[in-house]
């Protein structure tokens, strides 16, 4: 995101965006998981796979109120 300079005036407020948006889908697929466990069940080891992906909100309603 970049906030382009107009040279006159008041700053722009609102950032315009400078990369075009990428499903989460198809972050996840070049991601690196891991599996964790959290707690020993009575079935076993409780864990499941999981994957840390920094993502920003492309669309849709704004993050403010």
């Amino acid at each position: 995101m970049i906030f382009p300079v107009a040279g006159r005036g008041r700053p722009r407020k609102n950032q315009i965006p400078d990369q075009l948006s990428v499903a989460a889908e198809t972050m996840l697929v070049e991601a690196k998981w891991r599996k964790v466990s959290w707690r020993r069940g009575v079935k076993g080891p409780l864990s499941a796979r999981f994957a840390a992906l920094r993502i920003r909100i492309a669309d849709g309603a704004s993050a403010h109120p």
